[in-house]
């Protein structure tokens, strides 16, 4: 299945039976960007996301969902001055993104801001190409809509 892009707010117009997913660091920080708006809207999600990346150290390339809710794409070690290279996060994502869709419950959607492309400054084209082959890939159907917020 192909990835759909529409113009508007992934808040507002994702269907509740949608899981966002967004890409995290491996340090268990929602401090800039989206993932700000994901902190203040899903505050039990981020806590469960602090625990996974104080289980797992600062390691990349994975990926899980939270509460049928929310789905973190670890996709750098770091963030900030410290965020991994674009070629190592679109790498890490193309790793993390089957075990997102391992977890997807049958007939949930995926609804993403663009991947990467804001603090970790990755051509979301790059992303683009890694979500579309890891959902050529995968064993079923699934519908991925990224939210572009003009």
């Amino acid at each position: 299945m192909s990835l759909e892009i529409r113009e508007g707010n992934l808040f507002t117009n994702a269907p509740r039976n949608a899981i966002l997913t967004h890409a995290c660091n491996a340090m268990g920080v929602w401090g800039r960007g989206i993932a700000v708006t994901f902190k203040e809207m899903f505050p039990q999600e981020y806590l469960v996301y602090q625990a996974m990346c104080a289980r797992n150290g600062p390691q990349a390339g994975y990926g899980y969902i939270i509460n049928s809710k929310v789905g973190c794409i670890i996709a750098s070690k770091g963030y900030g001055k410290n965020v991994d290279s674009p070629e190592l996060i679109v790498k890490q994502t193309i790793e993390a993104i089957p075990d997102i869709l391992k977890a997807l419950p049958a007939g949930m959607e995926i609804h993403s801001p663009k991947i990467n492309a804001g603090l970790f400054n990755v051509s979301f084209e790059h992303t683009a190409a890694a979500i579309e082959a890891c959902l050529n890939a995968h064993d079923r159907p699934v519908k991925w809509v990224v939210w572009d917020l003009k």
